[in-house]
């Protein structure tokens, strides 16, 4: 039996192409919730082909995201936070119209 025909020392190539999906799954979902805060799950699922279960992984574990005032919006911000930069945005879709 010869050992180089069982071992490697070099990262297999798959490994790669695994990394780089996961990082393209983040950036969809990550650019389609900048775009509509208020976009629902479904709607992500069916935009990117990602398992729901997957969506939500992302949201919540990868981009630190919670659904607060049907708008996705950062964990570190405070209801009293979040409520202001929704009243800000309220306020100027008003003005501009």
């Amino acid at each position: 039996m010869n050992l180089n025909d069982h071992t490697s020392i070099c990262d297999a190539p798959h490994s790669r192409d695994l990394i780089e999906t996961v990082t393209s799954e983040i950036d969809k979902v990550h650019d389609i919730v900048l775009i509509d805060q208020r976009v629902k799950v479904c709607k992500l699922v069916e935009a990117t082909d990602i398992p729901h279960d997957t969506v939500i992984s992302i949201l919540h574990e990868q981009l630190g995201m919670k659904k607060l005032s049907a708008r996705w919006t950062l964990r570190l911000l405070t209801v009293d936070q979040a409520c202001c930069t929704i009243s800000k945005q309220c306020l100027e879709m008003f003005q501009s119209r």
